[in-house]
């Protein structure tokens, strides 16, 4: 595969000695526009090809299999909560996200990830007192959504929160407060978010 450390040593190999080096520039440039306008990796114009007689791909009649890469391994399954706290004024309560990591800056419901058997309601209460600082009372699941990164795929079960009590102190979060729905659209959020407002009726 290509993608391979041995792929690479292969391919910088097989590149050395086809390079021109009476005129790498120009060898280069050829090359380029070859991988760009000819060699494409869906539907390449083996047709005007001019090297396609010493094409291994085109004398597989399957141009279209390289280069080989290794199998993509299968996104990691996770499971997450998060809780939906809604104040006197209709605000909803979003938290922001650490700036290093996965969707870093970005505003979200406050929750966290479950470990293996958990209960999701009674880990959500823990996740939101060392993470907001809230003492909160869990109520009914409002929705689960579903989410796939390029390494995970997260299934996060959105509850209801019934009753917070105490000041919002961010722990894990770089920052928490309560929005209208003005201070949410104006809040950078990831598509994920958006998913889970939606869900709950706050889109």
């Amino acid at each position: 595969p290509v993608d391979t450390a041995d792929g690479q040593r292969r391919l910088q190999a097989l590149a050395g000695r086809l390079l021109d080096r009476a005129d790498p520039s120009s060898h280069n440039q050829a090359m380029m526009e070859l991988g760009a306008l000819v060699c494409t990796p869906r539907s390449p114009d083996c047709a005007g090809c001019p090297i396609r007689a010493a094409c291994a791909a085109f004398a597989s009649k399957n141009p279209e299999d390289f280069p080989r890469k290794s199998p993509r391994a299968a996104p990691k399954p996770v499971q997450a909560a998060c809780g939906l706290a809604v104040d006197a004024r209709g605000r909803v309560l979003m938290a922001r996200r650490p700036p290093e990591g996965l969707l870093g800056g970005l505003w979200e419901l406050p929750g966290g990830e479950l470990t293996a058997g958990a209960d999701a309601a009674q880990a959500l209460q823990v996740h939101l007192f060392e993470r907001v600082g809230l003492d909160a009372e869990i109520g009914e699941g409002l929705a689960t959504v579903e989410h796939v990164f390029s390494h995970r795929k997260l299934c996060l079960k959105v509850f209801r929160v019934v009753a917070a009590r105490g000041a919002l102190v961010p722990s894990w979060y770089d920052g928490c407060e309560y929005m209208d729905q003005a201070a949410r659209a104006a809040a950078p959020r990831s598509r994920l978010a958006d998913k889970v407002l939606a869900a709950v009726g706050h889109g």
